[in-house]
């Protein structure tokens, strides 16, 4: 048997309306006695009423439902921040609808058109990010930010878009993990995939300032920026052998955690000591069980997803009161030495 209100009205002797408002969570706001709506939820409790919440939705024009869109579920970032999103919206009372990409612009739009389509309160979306070269149109976007509003991207913004936002300050990462490199190194170097995205731009940014800072001008063959068919090792291995024979740098600041392990693999086969022939640097932080030896930027992404949440929900309750300001979360970078 399916429990409803009127099963709880009747345990406790108060209306069906009282019953309502209590489990909306209105029982203050009504001027309704904490011990009725204590009453009320025990009793709750007790018979296992579960709310309908597609007719709470029709009632309050809302679903408790967020959008999540991430490119794929195989790098532990992405990971890290479902974990942060998941434990506010979970505390706040909603539920969250996970899709994937799979790194494709049209798998992509599928998604969101459907969440949007589906009512979803708000969406948050790491988008896709394209090879520098490649013929991409983000209007898909741009027509998402127009159709539902309360969206946050996070762990990259899209420059031509001004919309709510979380991520790292890439640049002060990039250029504090670079200046560390060069506290006793004089020859540095970046290895980064050649993605079209903010993030990589921004770390880019930074290496270059801790370079002039330093007064050091890399030498040109020691950045290296991979195509969408030289992201495994083998491949790797070929390009950095190809860079770095006669001339090797003496340290490295790679982009990405995953294509940082490439890269130490990579030169280790070729003959070089990572830490001491070769130092390296990494976005990323080591798993707990594994320790890389390399300087690491831990990017907070599980804070980046509770960040991304909270900022959603506030859009949620009100958004237009937001300022500007308060729209776009940078988040400060943590430097851990791997060792």
């Amino acid at each position: 048997m399916k429990i409803t209100m009127n099963h709880i009205a009747r345990q406790t002797g108060v209306s069906r309306t009282t019953v309502s408002l209590v489990l909306k969570g209105e029982a203050g706001r009504y001027r309704i006695t904490p011990a009725t709506a204590a009453r009320v939820t025990a009793a709750a409790r007790r018979l296992g009423f579960q709310p309908n919440y597609i007719a709470r939705a029709l009632s309050q024009g809302a679903t408790r439902v967020v959008g999540v869109v991430v490119p794929n579920m195989s790098d532990v970032f992405l990971g890290d921040i479902l974990k942060g999103i998941e434990q506010v919206l979970h505390d706040a009372g909603y539920m969250m609808i996970l899709c994937t990409s799979r790194y494709d612009r049209e798998t992509e739009r599928k998604n969101t058109d459907l969440l949007v389509a589906h009512g979803v309160d708000g969406i948050l979306m790491t988008f896709n990010a394209p090879f520098k070269g490649a013929s991409y149109d983000y209007s898909h976007l741009k027509q998402l930010v127009a159709k539902q509003p309360n969206t946050v991207f996070i762990d990259r913004r899209l420059p031509s878009l001004r919309a709510p936002s979380v991520v790292l300050d890439d640049i002060l990462a990039a250029r504090t993990a670079t200046a560390r490199l060069l506290q006793d190194r004089r020859s540095p170097g970046f290895i980064s995939l050649d993605l079209d995205v903010s993030s990589i731009g921004d770390r880019l940014r930074g290496f270059y300032q801790a370079c002039r800072a330093a007064r050091i001008r890399p030498q040109e063959r020691h950045l290296v920026f991979l195509g969408p068919d030289q992201q495994d090792e083998g491949s790797v291995r070929g390009i950095l052998a190809d860079r770095f024979t006669g001339a090797a740098p003496d340290c490295l600041l790679v982009s990405t955690g995953r294509l940082a392990f490439r890269v130490k693999n990579a030169l280790e086969s070729l003959g070089y000591r990572t830490g001491s022939d070769i130092a390296l640097a990494k976005f990323g932080a080591d798993p707990d069980h594994n320790r890389s030896g390399m300087l690491c930027v831990d990017q907070r992404h599980a804070d980046m997803g509770r960040e991304a949440a909270l900022l959603l929900l506030k859009m949620i309750a009100g958004g237009r009161r937001l300022k500007s300001a308060d729209r776009h979360v940078v988040l400060k970078p943590v430097i851990i030495d791997g060792k």
